[in-house]
């Protein structure tokens, strides 16, 4: 038997449950400008340069994440409009498409 994969969206996100990926990804904000900090500052640097760019991507995807929680849209995919599944939110916040939409 088939168990459909739970889904979340602001309206059906427990209180308790959007709080803790809030800080999840108040976390991985952090974690992420940590990051980029230790990085070599020499313009030389490719692969340095590689990983700062990769990480500032990473961050405007998590407060573009945190955008949609105060704007009540977080956990809906912004390509199609049906909701995320909560396993997908649980092991990555920040994301802001379904799995189906994320593989086109």
């Amino acid at each position: 038997m088939n168990t459909p994969t739970p889904t979340a969206t602001t309206d059906s996100l427990t209180t308790a449950t959007l709080a803790q990926l809030g800080q999840a990804l108040g976390e991985a904000a952090a974690n992420r400008l940590d990051q980029i900090e230790r990085l070599p500052l020499a313009e030389d640097d490719q692969v340095a340069a590689v990983q700062r760019s990769a990480l500032r991507q990473t961050l405007g995807e998590i407060t573009a994440a945190q955008q949609r929680i105060a704007d009540g849209t977080f956990g809906r995919c912004t390509s199609c409009g049906e909701p995320i599944s909560l396993e997908r939110l649980e092991f990555r916040p920040w994301s802001a498409t379904c799995v189906a939409c994320a593989g086109r």
